[in-house]
């Protein structure tokens, strides 16, 4: 497979103009169109010049007066915010990320306590034997078989 230039500049962007960097399996597609197509040849260029103008770039350090037009400008923001009330504290505690999951927790025991309340137990004499064998075991219930 021939690497075509929309290829070559896709790479060039992800693995930059030393070929040695590139993975092997696309090194020497890489060298042969980079000195046989004169556009993959500029884009090299183009992104060495870059890379080179970049890395000669400097940021000055910020100035005394721009660090406290900043620090002024973050303060006046906080002074900004009105103070919650106790109210309003309270509230934000109750609804907090701690006490969302234990509410959540709770919403099953408060159902099956409801629909607890709303079952009308009918309890036959069968349903009582069964408790009772649950209770006692199958050995007493394999000895009353017997008799």
């Amino acid at each position: 497979m021939s690497m075509d230039i929309e290829q070559f500049e896709n790479e060039l962007d992800r693995y930059g103009t030393d070929f040695d960097a590139w993975p092997e399996s696309l090194r020497d597609e890489a060298e042969r169109l980079h000195a046989s197509d004169e556009r993959a040849a500029e884009l090299v260029a183009a992104t060495r010049l870059m890379m080179t103008t970049l890395d000669e770039l400097t940021v000055p350090a910020p100035t005394p007066t721009l660090e406290r037009r900043i620090l002024d400008q973050v303060f006046e923001e906080i002074a900004d915010e009105p103070t919650p009330s106790i109210v309003d504290q309270v509230i934000d505690w109750l609804t907090g990320a701690f006490w969302r999951p234990v509410s959540l927790a709770f919403v099953p025991l408060i159902l099956g306590f409801a629909i607890g309340l709303n079952v009308q137990e009918d309890v036959t004499d069968f349903e009582s034997e069964v408790t009772i064998l649950a209770f006692t075991g199958a050995d007493l219930f394999d000895e009353a078989l017997d008799e």
